[in-house]
């Protein structure tokens, strides 16, 4: 049991980590602690969050490119 308690918060990191690398970025890690593992969840959240931004900023931009080209 002693045991669990460290491994399960990795576990779930890092299943969460590979459904966020699958390109579903609107997931977050629920944290539950602020040691070194409530640490990465936070990094995790923030790089997640930055990511589907930055997504979002090159889909739009995408797009408008795509206008712009029709256009012409």
């Amino acid at each position: 049991i002693y045991l669990n308690v460290f491994t399960r918060p990795i576990r779930l990191l890092t299943k969460m980590a590979t459904t966020i690398a699958h390109g579903q970025y609107d997931k977050r890690i629920n944290i539950y602690s602020n040691d070194e593992i409530g640490q990465l969840g936070k990094a995790f959240n923030l790089m997640t969050g930055r990511l589907q931004e930055t997504i979002r900023d090159l889909s739009d931009k995408k797009n408008k490119l795509i206008s712009v080209l029709t256009s012409m």
